[in-house]
Formats: C-alpha cells, structure tokens, sequence
C-alpha cells in the first residue's frame, strides 16, 4: 500500500467534466457555472483542463454547444490568467478520409500554429482500427506545436498483445500521451493492471487512463492504473460522464490529501460547485452506476444504448435489460447503431411469457382502416380532462375519426374511434378502459401476451409496425418510422394515412407547467424536460417532411410549430 501511496503523489490529473459531461447536456453549459467549475478546479490543484471538443462545422447530429467546438476565441475569454493548461479532444474517425488518408483541410481550420492558441494538448481519439491514420494526424498537430494525446477506446476489447504492439507504434509516433480509456466500464482493477503494464513496456513516455464507473470500479481501477506506471487519470466533477460517468474529481483529490498526503491538492475548493452546480445537473441527468450500466459494462456494449433508454424514464427496469441483451446477442454491441437499438426497441416484450403475434389475434383486421379527411388526434395533456365536455360537444358536432393516444378515458367512444398504443405496459394498464369503453386499437407492436391477446379478441385489432430510428419519420400505407418510441409521434403517422390537409389536436399542451415552473419537482423536471425537447424536435421533422398538412390545436398549446386554433370557435353555429 504504502509504494502505490508513494507513486500517487506525482500523478497528473486531467479533469474532463465539460467534455465527458456534455454528452448528457449537448455540450451546452451555462456560461457563468463554467467559470465557478474553472475557478474551483483551479484553486481544487487540477493543472489540467479538458474543455471540451474541436469539432468540424456540421450539422448531422443537430444543435451542439460551445464546448463541442471549443473555439480558440471562446478559450482565450475562459483561460486568460488562469494556470492551468488547457486541453481539448477531437475524434480522431471524424478526420479520416477513405483510403485511409487524413483530412488535412479541416484540420487546418481547426487548429492554427500553436502560438496562436492558447489550446497545450489535444486529445485524438482512436480505436485498434483507425490507428494507423491518427497516428498520422497526431503527427500533423504535433508539428504544428502541440503536445498530442492519443486516447486507446474501448480498452476492455484488447489483449495485452494488441496493446502492447499499439504501444510500440505510439512509442515510434513520437505521441506525448498514451491514455487508454475503459470506455465501456467493464474492466477489473486486475484487468486494468496487467493492460497498463503492457503498455508501459513498450511506451517510455507517460501513459494515462480514463475510467468509466459501470460496475462502481472508477477509483480501484485508477488506482491500479497508477500502480502499474501510469502518470495521468483522468476525473470529472460527480463524475459527469457519457454513460455511467468517470471517476469523481472530488474523490480522487480526497484520497490524494488523505491518503497520499499530497499538499498541492485541495479537494474542499470544489464542494460548493459539487454540491450547487453539478448537484443539480445530476438531478437533471442521473449519470451513475446502475444495474442496466453495469450490464452495458459487463456486456462490452456501447454506453448510448443505455443512455438513450434510461434518458426518459420510459422503459421499465427489465425492459432496458431485455433490449441490451438482444443487442449484445446479435453481436457488434460495442459501437452504436441507430437502426440496432430500433429493432431491439421493436422486439422487446418484456414481461411477455406467453407470447402470440397481434396478426394471430382473433380480432384481427388485415390491413389498416379508411379514414375520413377530418381527424382529431387526442393527446395525454391535462387540457383533455379540464375540457372533456367541449371536446365531447366538437366530436358529436364535426363526427371527426377520433386517435387517441393510449386511452383518454374522460372521452367517450364516437362512431370511428381508434385507441393506440406502442408500449406493451401501457396496453395492459388500459386494457379493461378498451373492454369496457372502446370497439377498435392499433398496436405498434409485433406481439401480446397471450391472455392480453384473449381479452383483444373482443375488439378490432390494426396492426400498424413502428420501428424507431432517431430523426427520421415516415408515415408508409403499411408500417411506419418515428424517431422516439412516444405513442403521440406513432398517431400523427397513423393519422397521416387519412391524407387530410389539417390534422386537428387535442391535448398537446407541453410536458412542463409553463406558467408555474417553480412548482416543478427537479426529478420530474428532468424527464418531462428531456420529453418536451423531444417533441419539439419531433415536431421540426414533421414539419419538413410534410408541409403540405397542417397541425392545428383546438386547446392551448406551447409548441410554435402547431397552429393555435380555439375549441369554442368550432363549437359555433
């Protein structure tokens, strides 16, 4: 104990917060809680700061903060007068052109001669794969002047062979850093040992390591690090990091003062940024170790698989366990793919032992309905039960093919009433309102349980696939694509099927109570504000794929992109 207490005391320490972080926040932080966390790591003894990400000027992934582009202006506003070095990263695969060749253009415009910028290190990502290019671009920034870091992902995949012959290339590149990242969480402090030693014996420089805390395993499997020669970790404040997070800044400086008797650090300037600041971001976010990260760690599988279905609260525990086990079992889990966590969003049944396809049920039609031009699509907002009677009243007076997400009980069933549902769960919790108060569903889903399936038997059944790819929405005559597993994006497809120019709307208030957001619990917040954001973007697609038809809401709405019509205006005459 007392060698690796000796070895901790010159090690560097890399806070990563806005960069790691900004995973959960688009890397949009607010200006003034950065210049506390800057002023709290610097006082905290961190001498080095990962600000964020340099990125190329595209729009593929929608809108970014400043610190996913950490321009040389904003950094010369945030460091001036601050000692502490400055650190970005850039993902090396974003500058690999075909035939392996290094886009030397962007990487001009990015980074000027370093004399010009007050950036010290730059960080490239790489996996065993796209090595032999950033190495090539790790050579091109470091003739520009700076020190260059190449961080190994995905290090729980390689052998002590891969990485020893990796560090052997590193070592010939002239690279200053050699970090490997545990991206997936998944590594034993045994594992991590043995994997920095093996690098260490190729690789005379410093070798650091970033840890992800799946299993709860951050701080040991530094510490491991360290004792087998590494001279950097990495640490982020609360451990703010994509998935399940990183090892906490504030804990590895305690350990450092306590145990290692390192005077030149001061965890205590950093408890009130912890406690205000980041405090509140974690109750917005809830990064941290939980059974579904430490399965994603264990499995070797992407982090945002996880933390697309933890992000909204949606998906019941065992729900998220059965999608990343169909994920892990089709192989290839350890890189993100859009359309693989579609089909597993579309398989999953959980809960389901007794499983019959909906096209086997007895009420069955093939098929999907006529619908008439004039629809009325129903949403979950309060406006629905404040305003049932009028509602009712425009139903009984326009007679419009009524869609109603789930069921909204307060409405009574009109002559062409369709009930829908995409989420297993919610079918069985409505399952005696559709008995009792419905004649006709229409289900995303592939299958029921079987005595779910006997009660549907009583009903008119459509079948309607969904499958979910993010920004994308098309509403097809036999199945469709929306981009969030949400039953509201599920009916707009359906109702799209009427080709009416105006889809009317009722219910589609806003998550949040606008007029009153101070009566807003932080836990709730966080999942209705992420569910808002969600629709708002939804919204922006609809509006671009389908110009030719119009949202229009009879009840109060906060979305700018649906027309504001008026309930009682129709009720005249």
């Amino acid at each position: 104990m007392a060698g690796r207490e000796d070895r901790n005391t010159g090690i560097e320490i890399l806070d990563c917060t806005l960069r790691d972080g900004g995973y959960y926040c688009n890397w949009d932080f607010k200006d003034d809680m950065v210049i506390r966390y800057l002023d709290a790591v610097a006082q905290a003894g961190v001498r080095t700061v990962e600000i964020g990400f340099r990125s190329k000027s595209y729009a593929k992934d929608g809108f970014a903060g400043k610190y996913k582009f950490c321009t040389d202006g904003l950094l010369k506003r945030l460091f001036d007068n601050r000692m502490v070095r400055v650190a970005v990263m850039i993902d090396g695969k974003d500058f690999v052109q075909p035939a392996g060749k290094i886009d030397e253009g962007n990487l001009a415009k990015l980074f000027r001669k370093k004399e010009e910028s007050p950036v010290d290190l730059v960080r490239v990502t790489t996996t065993k794969a796209t090595l032999g290019s950033v190495l090539q671009i790790g050579k091109w920034i470091k003739d520009r002047g700076y020190e260059v870091s190449v961080n190994l992902m995905q290090a729980s995949l390689l052998s002590e062979k891969d990485l020893s012959e990796i560090a052997r290339d590193l070592e010939h590149s002239g690279v200053h850093y050699m970090v490997l990242a545990d991206s997936f969480g998944g590594l034993t402090p045994e594992e991590t040992r043995r994997r920095v030693l093996a690098i260490k014996e190729r690789f005379t420089r410093r070798a650091g390591f970033h840890a992800h805390d799946n299993l709860g395993l951050a701080l040991s499997n530094s510490l491991a690090a360290i004792e087998a020669g590494a001279g950097m970790v990495d640490c982020a404040l609360l451990g703010m990091g994509r998935g399940a997070g990183n090892l906490r800044t504030e804990q590895l400086l305690l350990y450092l003062r306590l145990k290692c008797e390192r005077g030149d650090v001061d965890p205590a300037a950093l408890f009130e940024v912890v406690s205000t600041d980041f405090n509140q971001l974690h109750e917005r976010y809830r990064w941290g170790t939980s059974l579904p990260y430490m399965l994603s760690g264990m499995y070797n599988t992407h982090p945002t698989y996880t933390q697309r279905l933890l992000q909204h609260g949606r998906y019941a525990p065992m729900e998220v366990v059965e999608v990343l086990e169909d994920i892990r079992a089709k192989g290839e889990s350890n890189s993100f793919s859009e359309q693989k966590l579609s089909d597993a969003l579309q398989k999953r049944s959980a809960s389901i032992r007794d499983k019959v396809p909906v096209t086997r049920l007895k009420g069955y039609r093939s098929g999907l309905p006529s619908l008439k031009s004039k629809v009325l699509v129903l949403g979950s907002g309060a406006s629905v039960r404040e305003r049932a009677p009028d509602i009712q009243e425009y139903i009984r007076k326009h007679q419009p093919v009524v869609i109603e997400c789930n069921v909204q009980k307060e409405i009574e069933a009109s002559a062409e009433h369709y009930s829908l549902f995409t989420n297993y769960r919610r079918l069985k919790e409505h399952l005696s309102n559709l008995t009792t108060r419905r004649r006709r569903v229409v289900l995303g889903m592939d299958e029921v349980g079987r005595e779910t399936g006997s009660i549907l038997d009583e009903l008119e059944v459509y079948h309607y696939p969904k499958q979910v790819r993010r920004g994308e929405f098309v509403s097809g005559p036999n199945d469709c694509i929306i981009p969030s597993d949400v039953v509201a994006m599920f009916a707009f497809a359906f109702a799209l099927q009427s080709r009416a120019a105006d889809i009317y709307l009722c219910g589609f208030d806003g998550y949040l109570p606008h007029l009153d957001p101070g009566r807003v619990q932080v836990m709730v917040e966080r999942e209705k504000m992420e569910m808002e954001r969600e629709m708002v973007e939804f919204l922006h697609i609809f509006s671009h794929y389908y110009k030719g038809t119009r949202l229009i809401s009879l009840t109060p709405t906060v979305y700018p992109t649906i027309l504001q019509g008026s309930l009682y205006a129709e009720l005249i005459g």
